[in-house]
């Protein structure tokens, strides 16, 4: 997949940087070169974890809060049934996953944005079946459970293996023939009525397949 293009708008680079605003529309990534949009990588780090260094701030979702509108307008315009990454962590329906421990609370006090619905396949979710912090990406699972090796000088009875052992026993790997499939993020948005208007009209059936992680 070719590198997104930027993004044009006529968005007021005095409200937000030129950084920001290709961060907020998945033009630019944790780990990419920021040079090309203005940006210095200590800035795109503040963006990725939501944190501004000295005063705590979550300044992605502040942004979010002021911009997201605009990103999302016309998100749906070029990418319709599909939303960007941040939409995801701060505007999906939030909800309450019970299955998870307390202390998976967000720290910030926003509930988790409400998963895509599983339709099938073969495979477990770490948060599932460990102390974990789950981890979404577009609304699907991040990390999925796979079969380790003894780390080398681990001893029998020691925490760590007692931890690893109690995974193996409940968690199933991805199975490539049959990988878990989630709903599509066009299904995602009619369910919960969050299609802006006209955008369904923009939608076909291949918009609707399911999707598959592998």
């Amino acid at each position: 997949m070719g590198k997104p293009r930027r993004p044009r708008s006529r968005v007021r680079y005095s409200t937000i940087t030129e950084l920001a605003w290709a961060f907020l529309n998945d033009a630019v990534a944790y780990g990419d070169d920021p040079a090309e949009f203005g940006g210095s990588r200590f800035a795109l780090w503040s963006l990725e974890f939501d944190f501004e260094i000295g005063t705590g701030r979550g300044v992605t979702k502040e942004l979010w809060d002021a911009h997201g509108a605009a990103v999302v307008q016309r998100w749906a315009i070029e990418k319709p049934g599909t939303r960007p990454r941040q939409w995801w962590n701060f505007e999906a329906p939030r909800c309450d996953l019970k299955s998870y421990p307390t202390d998976h609370t967000p720290p910030d006090g926003r509930r988790w944005a409400e998963p895509r619905r599983r339709l099938g396949g073969t495979g477990t979710p770490v948060h599932e079946i460990a102390a974990s912090v789950p981890s979404f990406r577009f609304g699907i699972p991040a990390v999925w459970f796979e079969p380790w090796e003894k780390p080398a000088g681990l001893q029998r009875g020691d925490l760590l293996e007692a931890h690893y052992a109690d995974m193996a026993r409940r968690g199933v790997p991805i199975d490539p023939n049959d990988p878990p499939v989630f709903e599509a993020q066009a299904t995602y948005l009619e369910r919960h009525g969050l299609l802006l208007p006209g955008e369904r009209r923009r939608l076909t059936d291949e918009d609707f397949t399911p999707e598959k992680v592998i």
